[in-house]
């Protein structure tokens, strides 16, 4: 987490796009909600995802909603 430390510190950013890794992602979640800045995951398929704090964000769904969808 040293290099989005050093994004958020440092640099500025105002949001960023997370990893399309779940694992990675969910231990992003809390620096970005910490720092009120937008977290937005492309393709990120874990649940817990969209419990993880009001600024972060996914645009692709959930395992379950896809298991219900295929099922």
């Amino acid at each position: 987490m040293d290099a989005l430390s050093k994004l958020l510190n440092v640099d500025g950013i105002d949001f960023f796009i997370g990893d399309i890794c779940s694992s990675a992602t969910l231990a992003m979640a809390p620096l970005a909600e910490q720092n009120k800045k937008i977290l937005i995951t492309p393709c990120s398929e874990s649940a817990d995802i969209s419990k993880a704090g009001d600024y972060i964000f996914r645009t692709f769904p959930p395992n379950t909603q896809q298991a219900l969808s295929l099922a």
